[in-house]
Parts: structure tokens; sequence; C-alpha cells
């Protein structure tokens, strides 16, 4: 985010996207594994979301960019790359997704796009 000149850090980046998650539940609810579509499921999802080190997933990368109303493309080994939040016109952000990478299991990176020589 600092390259890009934003100031977000990492728990204000999960407090919003949670926030954002909560507002919207109705868009995203039926996107998640059964546990978390009844009872307080949705909210103990998003409660861990801003107050845990749970990685997020494609639901998160989607909420994320509209939060930050910026594109975000993710790479990936397997098919084409995804690009969440088309519609805006801010410069994007690039992620990779590592599947299976150092026996982290499934993962995104951060990437920076190689400058022009």
């Amino acid at each position: 985010m600092e390259r890009i000149g934003e100031d977000w850090g990492i728990s204000k980046l999960r407090v919003e996207t949670a926030s954002f998650l909560r507002k919207n539940q109705d868009e995203f609810i039926h996107f998640m594994e059964e546990e978390y579509t009844s009872g307080d499921g949705f909210e103990k999802y998003c409660a861990d979301l801003e107050s845990t080190a749970a990685w997020g997933g494609q639901i998160e990368v989607r909420a994320l960019s509209q939060v930050l109303s910026r594109p975000i493309k993710v790479i990936q080994a397997d098919g084409p790359p995804l690009v969440f939040g088309e519609e805006f016109k801010k410069p994007g952000l690039t992620l990779t997704f590592h599947r299976h990478k150092f026996q982290l299991g499934a993962h995104y990176n951060s990437a920076i796009p190689k400058e022009e020589t």
C-alpha cells in the first residue's frame, strides 16, 4: 500500500474489510461455507477476519477491492488472472496466489509490476 501512496496498515485493512462484509452480507454469504451462513457464524467470520491472523480468500480480495476502490489482479499458476473491481479507475494492485507453497497452504503475496527498461 505504501508503494501506491496509501497509508493503510494491516489492522485497518482487516477492520475495513470486515465492516464491508457486514454491510454487504447478502452479497457474500452465498459463497461461504455452511458453518458461516447461519446463527452467529457470519459475525464470527467477520470478527476473526478483523482480529486474528486468519488468512483471507477470494471473498476478502473482492471486498478489499471495494473498500480501496481499486482493481486487484490475482495471478495464479493454473488459469487466467482474476480481476476484482475492474470498474475502478485508480491504479490497481497485483497479488499472486500460491495454492501450496512452502507447506503454508494456499495464500496470497503482493507483487510489484516489473518496471520497463
